[in-house]
């Protein structure tokens, strides 16, 4: 429960992608953001980045369509990015298929910074919209509204609807006697 950014992005361009993920990084570094370096594999590309320590990671994942649909397409596992890229499809010439190319690096993931305050929630909302300007596939949904506004006051409006939301359920459960920590007892 908080306030959460989903991000789904798709390159086609491996080149691109390299740079993207360099300038993304400094753009992080700028930000006072943390990087967490480590290596995924060799056919995945990344950037984690902490941007505070009461905020979920931006993990920057990209990795080839085609690689993901044959690692989890027919696995009984299940695997977030494959799940919800799975569903995008398009229709040309009367068939449905995959809207990605195989060879397209793709990215899916989110992000809650609900604990972290608007100023932490505005900085990442800046690092998404900095990859987007790379991308040619964006879909971006923050459920503060910030993102697609801007409107400052419509993010604090709903960081404050969706704290009450939170100490409510609180309550709820301190009453039914468990010891419970909103995230706002300090």
């Amino acid at each position: 429960m908080g306030i959460t950014i989903h991000y789904r992005f798709g390159i086609n361009d491996e080149k691109a992608l390299d740079r993207l993920l360099s300038k993304t990084k400094e753009l992080a570094e700028r930000l006072d953001m943390e990087i967490i370096e480590f290596e995924l594999g060799k056919d995945v590309k990344s950037l984690i980045i902490s941007p505070h320590v009461d905020c979920e990671n931006v993990s920057l994942v990209f990795e080839k369509w085609g690689s993901i649909k044959k690692k989890w397409g027919n696995s009984k596992e299940w695997n977030y990015q494959y799940s919800v890229l799975s569903g995008y499809k398009e229709e040309f010439n009367g068939k449905i298929s995959d809207l990605f190319d195989p060879d397209m690096w793709v990215c899916a993931d989110f992000t809650k910074t609900q604990f972290a305050g608007d100023i932490t929630h505005i900085k990442v909302c800046l690092i998404l919209r900095y990859v987007a300007s790379f991308c040619s596939f964006v879909d971006i949904y923050d459920e503060a509204e910030y993102y697609e506004t801007l409107d400052k006051e419509k993010l604090l409006e709903n960081f404050g609807e969706n704290a009450r939301l939170i100490r409510e359920v609180a309550d709820v459960f301190k009453k039914m006697g468990f010891k419970v920590k909103s995230g706002f007892d300090g």
